[in-house]
């Protein structure tokens, strides 16, 4: 189940990170009254500008749909083209690698407009994109390997281009409700990912094993164009938020907030007409005086460690499963949706009892799960359980859900809430975008390309010969 975990994490932590950068600095507020969920979504509708609404849903379930694409891509590599694990996983490293450079993204939609537009002209472009390169990829069925991660790469990046817009708009519009606006969007950014992870999962099952994965990208591609179509009928009134702080303001914030020395700055031309090195200029200066802050500065050294320091091996675990223990394209894709059930129980369980426990107690908890599904993963390529009369389905489906759920509630969430409680305000959505970025790189792409360096180098894993596999478990 890890080939698909990594994809799924990077969804999950821009959305957490997003649901606590938007709600940090209304901790101190009344906790809102719950009501039914019809109820709440009629409450909204009537709050919020609707062709926000209709667009901000049909962004996030867009998001949640990488999985189908992730699925798909994984039966492509390997089946179409023949490839070994080594370099399916250095591929689709690069497919998923514009989540990781999303900061620049929303410095480009911030500086460069089109037709009058920093927001509707780009969410129709990038809704473009993903349309045409998904169609292409289908009808064209290119030869190359690297033609078809081309293809994807454009695809994944303007979902990902998309992604910052909608969060944009999201901070905006939570400003009509202050004190549970932000929290009732992110609730229903959640659900909406959700929804689409599941469907994802069922449809990426169907279509990889009783037609052709390029079905899928079709799947994709015309729910770009969807959110093309309301994108265009979006209310241009919302673009823009006259309510923002003062550039220079928001950096002093940053410097007085934590007692930090504040550099002297010469001033800024307002935001909307800067140009794109002004911009990046000003969002340097804000970075640099955050990252002055100790907690922040020791938590994104955490995080780069581990990206550079632990290798994963997720598409290796895809081979075995359907090489090794049998598992049907059917079949994974389904196990695909129990992860997805996982994460979501790992939220629950971490708002439910460990959000008021100390990161350093739940980063050790996460080691120990970690260690004891290291130990579930050898036993399952040593085919321990297969020994001991337990079926490979029902092993991975229940370790799964025991290492997916705790490891979420210990070693993901807490993290990213150390984030959100000590990032100051007036800077929440410059040093969101930055800390996503770098979650986002650090979750996948130094790990992924050590694992497939070390299996090149010294191990040796490939499809026709899986037996050390168990090696890179170990490691």
């Amino acid at each position: 189940m890890s080939g698909i975990n990594d994809e799924r994490r990077e969804s999950l932590d821009d959305n957490f990170v997003n649901a606590e950068m938007a709600t940090s600095a209304d901790e101190n507020s009344e906790p809102p009254a719950k009501c039914c969920s019809c109820s709440s979504l009629t409450n909204m509708w009537g709050k919020y500008d609707h062709s926000f609404m209709t667009l901000y849903c049909l962004q996030y379930f867009n998001a949640g749909l990488k999985i189908l694409i992730a699925l798909a891509m994984m039966d492509m590599f390997k089946n179409d083209y023949g490839l070994q694990p080594t370099a399916t996983q250095v591929l689709m490293t690069f497919v998923f690698f514009p989540w990781s450079i999303k900061f620049f993204f929303g410095v480009l939609a911030d500086t460069v407009p089109i037709c009058g537009s920093r927001k509707k002209s780009w969410l129709c472009i990038m809704g473009c994109l993903q349309f045409v390169s998904m169609i292409t990829l289908a009808i064209l069925t290119p030869k190359s390997a690297n033609v078809a991660t081309f293809y994807l790469t454009v695809s994944v990046g303007s979902g990902a281009f998309n992604d910052v817009i909608v969060d944009a708009l999201m901070v905006i519009q939570a400003k009509r409700d202050p004190e549970k606006g932000s929290q009732e969007l992110q609730t229903l950014a959640w659900g909406t990912s959700s929804i689409a992870m599941m469907i994802g999962g069922i449809c990426a099952a169907f279509l990889t094993e009783f037609l052709n994965p390029y079905y899928c990208y079709v799947v994709y591609g015309l729910f770009g164009l969807f959110c093309v179509l309301n994108a265009y009928l979006l209310n241009p009134e919302i673009e823009e938020d006259e309510d923002l702080p003062d550039d220079n303001l928001a950096v002093d914030a940053v410097v007085n907030e934590n007692d930090i020395e504040a550099e002297l700055v010469e001033s800024n031309p307002p935001a909307h007409r800067r140009t794109f090195c002004q911009e990046l200029k000003h969002n340097y200066r804000i970075i640099k005086q955050t990252l002055k802050i100790p907690a922040m500065y020791n938590a994104l050294l955490f995080f780069i460690l581990q990206g550079f320091t632990v290798p994963s091996f997720g598409e290796f675990f895809y081979y075995f499963s359907t090489e090794v223990a049998g598992f049907t394209q059917f079949t994974y894709s389904m196990l695909a949706l129990v992860g997805s059930f996982s994460f979501l129980i790992g939220i629950i369980l971490y708002n439910a009892f460990f959000k008021d426990t100390d990161v350093r107690k739940l980063l050790f908890a996460a080691i120990l799960i970690g260690f004891v599904g290291s130990i579930f993963s050898l036993m399952f390529v040593l085919r321990l359980n297969i020994a001991w009369g337990i079926s490979d389905i029902a092993f991975v489906m229940f370790t799964g859900i025991i290492t997916d759920t705790f490891a979420l509630a210990f070693s993901v969430v807490p993290p990213l809430v150390l984030f959100a409680k000590i990032t100051p305000s007036h800077v929440e959505a410059t040093m969101f975008a930055f800390l996503t970025s770098i979650i986002n790189a650090a979750n996948s792409f130094p790990g992924k390309m050590l694992g497939a360096a070390i299996n090149k180098w010294f191990v040796g894993v490939t499809t026709e010969d899986m037996s050390k596999l168990w090696y890179l478990v170990v490691i």
